[in-house]
């Protein structure tokens, strides 16, 4: 086989929560994309550095296919899976052999089935926001209609949330509130002075 035909294989970094699997394609500046993904497998096929990069595997169990999606960034590709129940994942694939040396758990993002997911650390690698602005609808926005409440709440947790960005705003509205109130306070105490200067005035 020539250099040119040569198919590599990216390394593939994984880790979950209740609802969702999570992915990373580590891939640099992917372009050509080719990405697959149905109820029971993903097929994966980018260019990168002139360098062509293809995965293709069955999951260890069925997922909502209508309900993953991925998104493309400069150094990687991030996808994420809707689970078809609660049950925790022993492997990413059906064959646990498959691409053994190129598929690792993201440790850095791992939780434990006994583990309170509540007390787990900041997961910021899946930042919410900025998939929300890339994806453009399909199937994140087919995701967002059949989520629940704590499903939604579970994600965003698992994608860098938005919940700080709320918080400030609503820390600023008070602020603000709080110094319309001492301006008003203010205003108030100058002008019982000034009435209280011009009965003087009177009186003299």
């Amino acid at each position: 086989m020539s250099l040119e035909n040569q198919i590599y294989t990216p390394t593939l970094k994984w880790h979950q929560s209740k609802n969702y699997v999570y992915l990373i394609f580590e891939v640099i500046n992917p372009i050509d994309k080719k990405i697959i993904i149905t109820d029971n497998s993903i097929y994966f096929n980018v260019i990168s550095n002139n360098n062509d990069y293809e995965m293709n595997f069955k999951l260890f169990e069925n997922i909502e296919n209508n309900e993953s999606s991925y998104i493309i960034l400069e150094n990687n590709v991030k996808v994420i899976l809707k689970k078809t129940s609660s049950n925790y994942w022993t492997s990413l694939t059906l064959n646990k052999y498959v691409y053994k040396n190129n598929i690792k758990v993201n440790w850095t993002e791992w939780i434990e089935e006994s583990d309170d997911e509540d007390n787990k650390p900041e997961q910021s690698q899946f930042d919410f926001q900025q998939m929300m602005q890339n994806m453009g609808g399909g199937g994140m926005e087919e995701m967002m209609k059949n989520m629940g409440s704590g499903e939604m709440e579970e994600m965003m947790k698992n994608m860098g949330g938005m919940g700080d960005d709320d918080d400030n705003d609503n820390d600023d509205d008070n602020d603000n509130d709080d110094n319309y109130k001492d301006d008003s306070l203010q205003m108030d105490n100058l002008e019982e002075d000034n009435l209280e200067e011009d009965n003087l005035g009177e009186d003299n």
